[in-house]
């Protein structure tokens, strides 16, 4: 006893009856001081695996140095985003334990009030669950079978089917009033692949065929009226490759004016950080008055996307 400092334990919450305002604050208090303690360990076991990481890929000595420069710029580059990974979940889990956020995808499905039976809401909500589920990864999304459903026609180029699926899909996604950052992104990201594999891959093997159908036996061919393109109306494909190009550049020019709703699971209002615009990353200039229901105009927003 006489090798203890009663000041520093009293001070931190030892002696406190387990109930009560001042107990519940002393525990918080004191899981937040030993998530702090681990900060600086993890930095410096992150900084020694990146380390290692560029050692291991460039030990090469034949390696062109051009080549070990890429790979050194590309090891940083996935560093960045494993780091802030790393972070961001290390924080999820320190707000978790401090009662300032939810991580169960049960209670956070019961957050917010569902809304009317059949009503346009709910037919939004309906469609953005199937097509951009919060609590469900790919492998959960492949057992919808209206996910397969809204894939397939999403890659259907005639008669203006995609455009018109990706713009009621645009529509539904910023009347949330301010729109999902991540729904944009991943809007962005899936309208351009779903263009690559139908336009693309698809339209590269149809044509394929039907150059070989086309042509005959003794130097004849039909391609005039039956090779690829031939029948293409002009019209459906002008729009189609269009409304393609317009759609995204407007997904693209609405991400600063988008918000981050995984913030909805705060529990508790938590006051701002204290560190500077520079500090974060960004100017002044990047973040003006608010637009389109976001509170603010944020040009961070949508991350390595536009840069």
């Amino acid at each position: 006893r006489a090798h203890l400092d009663l000041a520093a334990l009293k001070g931190a919450g030892f002696g406190l009856p387990e109930i009560g305002p001042r107990w519940k604050a002393a525990k918080k208090e004191g899981q937040r001081k030993l998530f702090d303690l681990g900060a600086p360990v993890r930095a410096k076991v992150m900084f020694g695996l990146l380390c290692a990481t560029k050692t291991a890929a460039t030990s090469d000595p034949d390696m062109c140095e051009c080549v070990r420069y890429r790979l050194n710029g590309l090891v940083d580059i996935f560093w960045n985003d494993l780091t802030i990974f790393v972070e961001q979940m290390y924080e999820d889990q320190k707000d978790a334990v401090l009662g300032k956020a939810i991580l169960d995808v049960r209670e956070l499905g019961e957050l917010g009030t569902p809304p009317t039976c059949l009503s346009p809401s709910w037919w939004r909500a309906w469609v953005l669950f199937h097509m951009l589920p919060f609590d469900k990864s790919i492998f959960g999304q492949i057992k919808y079978p209206m996910f397969w459903v809204f894939t397939a026609i999403s890659i259907v180029p005639g008669y203006c089917i995609r455009v018109a699926f990706f713009l009621l899909l645009l529509i539904f996604i910023v009347t949330g009033c301010p729109a999902d950052e991540y729904q944009l992104t991943a809007y962005i990201i899936g309208f351009k692949g779903s263009q690559f594999i139908s336009s693309g891959l698809i339209q590269a093997c149809i044509a394929a065929v039907r150059y070989y159908l086309c042509v005959h036996p003794g130097g004849t061919h039909t391609c005039d009226r039956d090779g690829p393109g031939a029948d293409q109306d002009i019209v459906a494909g002008s729009i189609d490759f269009l409304g393609s190009c317009i759609l995204t550049w407007v997904a693209f020019f609405w991400l600063p004016c988008s918000d981050r709703s995984a913030g909805m699971r705060s529990a508790v209002d938590v006051e701002p950080k204290s560190e500077t615009d520079e500090e974060a990353g960004f100017s002044e200039r990047d973040i003006r008055g608010g637009c389109c229901g976001s509170s603010n105009y944020d040009a961070s927003r949508g991350g390595r996307l536009t840069r």
